[in-house]
């Protein structure tokens, strides 16, 4: 990497003071070109533009999620989801998004996050910066310098990956206290987990950054309370667990956890209230993170629960848009994962329904019954039996599995081998998926992110920008032009090589 080009912390952290312009940040046009007139209020092609956009990831969702969360949503809940009755509205426009990363088919959250928001291919792990050192201008930046404010609500940390992705800018995501300071002053609204990248840090210069926030104006709230006892100051930072937000099948039935932290709905809902008060809109950001986690770990269950938390956001975020019809609203994800479906059971797969209908028996997480195994463990003073093992995992998901599966899930619990022709599937997590899905019908291709294109709707004006084949980079091209915005980043250097081949 060239001299020149080397990005120290320091300059890191100028960025979000608006220390460099836009144009040497390896965009196209000066800070005055960064956008129009806000009396323009039509896009390139005559439709009516949005005063705000909301923007919402169900951060790895499979295409086959939505189909799973509107059967559970009926199992559980006695009615069906927000995303499938919007998408069968006529005011509803659907798209499929193609996600490749600059240097893989299969993207991480960062490259997703940061195409949407650059408007260039991106490698996987960074930030708004290419690999020679070159920084991207965000969106969430640029909807700043149009008088908008910016959102960020997540059940995952504040810092991660896909929030990050919208205004931040560091040369790789594992850069969380670096985020956690770069967000003062541009990003107005801050809802999630992360607060260890916020108070008590290690081996940083500044451990505390709640005075630098409140120098800026913002509003600190740890507790469910105190998020629902504000009265819509115009900067918060709400942080309310030192890393993710829990997963909701375990906050659910946690009565202290359900005291503490707030639901991704009531976030959003709150961060609504203080944004729509603003005069030049806002942009914000939306993420149910944790669907992408549960997808991980090949935990149906707190998939299906978490899918339907983020539906909940959905329902409130609709409810805003009756009342202001100014309002944009895109639902998309950053990339599948571990491709969960549901097989076919049974003579005729009509054990499919009934097998299926176990899933609702499942009380915790993946994480949560390892906790259990643990105490059991203490408990006894030794290992776990096969019949032990069988008992802990009946209490805990309803399930009963057969000795051999039990022992196949013993044995992988205490790092003895165990036969497994799916490398994807040879560690704890997948293992226990699939034995649980013999079970369910519920099962997954692997334990990471896939190369599928993916699906969007788009809702409220300029909805109908959003129809058919897009790529990620696509996507911001369409919302700058419906904010006024000009900017357009540089895409990186090896890329140009390509299309001057001829390279696609």
């Amino acid at each position: 990497m060239a001299e020149k080009n080397q990005t120290d912390r320091r300059t890191l952290l100028k960025l979000s003071a608006g220390a460099v312009a836009i144009g040497a940040t390896g965009g196209i046009g000066g800070l005055n070109a960064a956008h129009a007139s806000p009396e323009e209020t039509r896009s390139s092609t005559g439709s009516r533009k949005p005063k705000n956009i909301i923007f919402m990831v169900a951060d790895g969702m499979s295409i086959g999620v939505p189909t799973l969360a509107e059967r559970f949503s009926h199992l559980t809940r006695n009615r069906g989801t927000v995303w499938r009755r919007l998408a069968g509205e006529d005011r509803t426009v659907h798209g499929l998004v193609d996600m490749a990363a600059l240097d893989s088919l299969v993207p991480d959250s960062a490259a997703s996050s940061c195409m949407w928001a650059t408007g260039v291919p991106i490698r996987n792990g960074m930030i708004n910066m290419h690999e020679d050192g070159r920084i991207l201008t965000p969106i969430g930046h640029l909807a700043k310098r149009t008088g908008r404010a910016l959102g960020l609500v997540t059940t995952t940390r504040v810092t991660h990956a896909t929030p990050a992705g919208f205004a931040a800018q560091v040369p790789s995501r594992a850069l969380e206290d670096t985020i956690a300071e770069q967000y003062i002053g541009e990003v107005d609204i801050l809802l999630g987990g992360g607060r260890r990248h916020f108070v008590n840090r290690r081996g940083v210069d500044v451990t505390d950054l709640t005075a630098l926030y409140w120098q800026q104006g913002y509003v600190f709230a740890g507790t469910r309370d105190e998020l629902r006892n504000l009265r819509s100051p115009n900067r918060i930072v709400g942080l309310f667990d030192d890393s993710h937000l829990p997963y909701t099948i375990d906050h659910m039935r946690d009565p202290a956890l359900v005291r503490k932290v707030p639901t991704l709905a009531e976030m959003t809902e709150v961060a609504l209230r203080s944004l729509e008060k603003r005069r030049d809109g806002f942009l914000l950001q939306v993420e149910g993170g944790r669907v992408d986690h549960a997808a991980h770990a090949n935990d149906a269950a707190a998939l299906m629960h978490d899918q339907m938390a983020f539906d909940d956001a959905i329902d409130v975020v609709m409810r805003f848009v009756e009342r202001h019809p100014d309002t944009l609203v895109i639902m998309t994800t950053d990339h599948g994962n571990a491709n969960p479906g549901l097989n076919g059971m049974g003579s005729r797969y009509r054990a499919s329904t009934e097998s299926f209908a176990r899933l609702v028996g499942v009380k915790e997480s993946f994480g949560s019954i390892y906790d259990r195994i643990n105490r059991a463990m203490e408990q006894a003073g030794e290992e776990l039996d096969t019949g032990a093992m069988q008992r802990v995992l009946r209490s805990a998901t309803g399930i009963e599995l057969n000795n051999a599966e039990a022992d196949q899930f013993r044995r992988a619990f205490y790092n003895e081998p165990y036969e497994e022709a799916n490398n994807q599937h040879t560690n704890l997590h997948g293992l226990l998926g699939q034995l649980l899905g013999n079970h369910t019908g519920v099962q997954f291709t692997g334990v990471t992110h896939t190369a599928d294109w993916v699906l969007s709707m788009a809702v409220g004006p300029g909805a109908e920008h959003f129809q058919g084949m897009m790529t990620a980079a696509g996507i911001y091209d369409r919302m700058t032009d419906l904010m006024n915005i000009r900017h357009r980043n540089r895409p990186d250097r090896s890329q140009r090589e390509d299309r001057r081949r001829g390279v696609r």
